[in-house]
């Protein structure tokens, strides 16, 4: 593209880039992946005041580590 960048949408570009979640993520290996999962989603949870479906996967993994192993 070439041209003179409109500032305004430069800055929604941007604001759109930067609430992109990470495609990579690590954990430590002696971390079991439900409670890492668990922290990742009470974040997104806690940032976003409570919206989206984040609040809901995090009631049934919850749901899920309660149960007792089959």
């Amino acid at each position: 593209m070439r041209g003179v960048v409109d500032a305004e949408a430069g800055a929604a570009a941007r604001e759109s880039f930067e609430r992109r979640r990470p495609k990579r993520w690590a954990r430590y290996p002696d971390d079991p992946l439900g409670q890492v999962v668990e922290r990742v989603l009470e974040g997104r949870v806690e940032a976003e005041e409570g919206r989206g479906a984040d609040v809901e996967r995090l009631r049934r993994l919850r749901e899920r580590m309660r149960r007792p192993d089959r």
